[in-house]
């Protein structure tokens, strides 16, 4: 207990100096013209290593599973979503990449973090939606990849919610392959509501590209990309529970949980 308060207060502290310190160059960067490719490339360069500060300063030990070299044209992330956690895990995997995210509208109600969206989100309203998906395709038609989380929302239930259709619809119009991200261990390390930190291993896998057939709709590649989840989904916990096995990116490195 007293381990995992003094954690808490190493991590607040490196969050709250590295937040003081970036900030300004950030804020900077923020209001310089992105069409100046070098001011673009310190930006998302930033935007790269503050995700991977923010993680390690978590102290929580991360797998990654499934890493290849990623499409280097325009895609389209989705992940399940159980935390606040997910934001630094899923950009550790983003990197450097020029990405805009999907984010609620009310963000855009604090100013710096409107200035700071302007460049990385798309706003999404729950009562008016009209729109997204096409600013989605606009971004991915200029260079930028999109990040959406489906479920819509937070869930450490250990289920895969019911997905949106934004995504699928994004990569319908667009061409553009989705990257499936699935998370787990995020939910149990800091659920919904929680500001303090529990020791939980992370895990990230990273699934390989899927297109949306030419002859396939909208609604049918949706549920093919949500079973690649349930079934992922459902052999952790099947694994997990029962054997106390956590799935790593190959049989040799099967890990036993103690």
């Amino acid at each position: 207990m007293f381990i995992d308060i003094l954690r808490n207060v190493a991590t607040y502290g490196i969050f709250f100096s590295y937040v003081s310190i970036a900030s300004i160059p950030l804020i900077i960067l923020i209001f310089l013209p992105h069409s100046w490719p070098w001011i673009k490339f310190l930006y998302w360069s930033l935007i790269k290593w503050t995700s991977k500060i923010l993680l390690c300063a978590t102290f929580l030990p991360v797998t990654y599973q499934g890493i290849e070299p990623l499409p280097q044209k325009p895609v389209i992330f989705i992940a399940n979503h159980e935390s606040s956690l997910d934001i630094p895990l899923v950009a550790s995997v983003i990197e450097d990449r020029p990405c805009v995210w999907l984010a609620k509208a009310d963000l855009w109600n604090y100013p710096v973090l409107k200035q700071l969206l302007g460049h990385s989100g798309i706003p999404v309203s729950f009562e008016e939606r009209t729109g997204v998906v096409q600013k989605g395709v606009d971004k991915l038609n200029t260079g930028y990849s999109v990040m959406i989380f489906p479920e819509g929302g937070r869930y450490n239930d250990g289920k895969i919610h019911p997905f949106s259709s934004g995504f699928a619809a994004m990569a319908k119009l667009s061409g553009a392959p989705i990257i499936p991200l699935y998370i787990s261990g995020t939910g149990k390390a800091m659920p919904m509501g929680q500001h303090t930190i529990i020791q939980t291993p992370l895990i990230i896998t990273v699934g390989k590209p899927m297109t949306c057939g030419e002859n396939e709709s909208i609604e049918e590649f949706k549920k093919r990309v949500r079973d690649w989840y349930v079934e992922l989904n459902w052999r952790r916990d099947f694994l997990l529970n029962r054997f106390g096995i956590r799935i790593c990116k190959n049989a040799a490195s099967i890990e036993q949980v103690g």
